[in-house]
Parts: structure tokens; C-alpha cells; sequence
């Protein structure tokens, strides 16, 4: 537990720096997803290699392009704190 407190946090840092408190908060929960992988006891495997990264970024600003373009600025610092 203190492990995600501390990514969370770190993460927090980090986004808040780059955009406003609230949307800070919601990215700093993607500094958490490489570690979901504790839950199928499998930790530092799929979700810890740069090729999910780079697909889930890639569709994500896609996604984004086509639907809400003011959002485009956030895929970047998220994939940073995936990483």
C-alpha cells in the first residue's frame, strides 16, 4: 500500500505541474494501471513493457482527435507517468 501511495503521489506532482488540480488528480490514477498487474500475480510483466504503452497512447490520442481535441494535451504527460 505505501508503494501506491507513493506512486500516486509522485505522479500527482508531476501532473499537477503541467494542468489544473482536478484533471491532476484523474491522471495522476494512470501513474497506478503498470501496477494492476499485482493482481494476477504476475507484477512487472505486460503492463510494465513500452508496447501496451505505446498502443494504449496511440489510440488514446486518436480517440481524442476524433472526439475532444481540447483533451489533447494530457495523453502525453499520462503516457509519461505510465511509463
Amino acid at each position: 500500500m505505501p508503494d501506491a501511495l507513493a506512486h500516486y503521489a509522485v505522479s500527482y506532482l508531476v501532473a499537477s505541474r503541467v494542468t489544473k488540480h482536478k484533471y491532476a488528480l484523474f491522471i495522476a490514477l494512470i501513474g497506478l494501471l503498470p501496477d494492476i498487474d499485482v493482481l494476477l500475480k504476475v507484477h512487472r510483466w505486460v503492463t510494465h513493457s513500452i508496447v501496451p504503452v505505446a498502443l494504449i497512447a496511440s489510440a488514446t490520442a486518436v480517440i481524442l482527435l476524433h472526439t475532444k481535441q481540447s483533451y489533447l494535451k494530457y495523453p502525453a504527460p499520462a503516457t509519461t507517468l505510465y511509463t
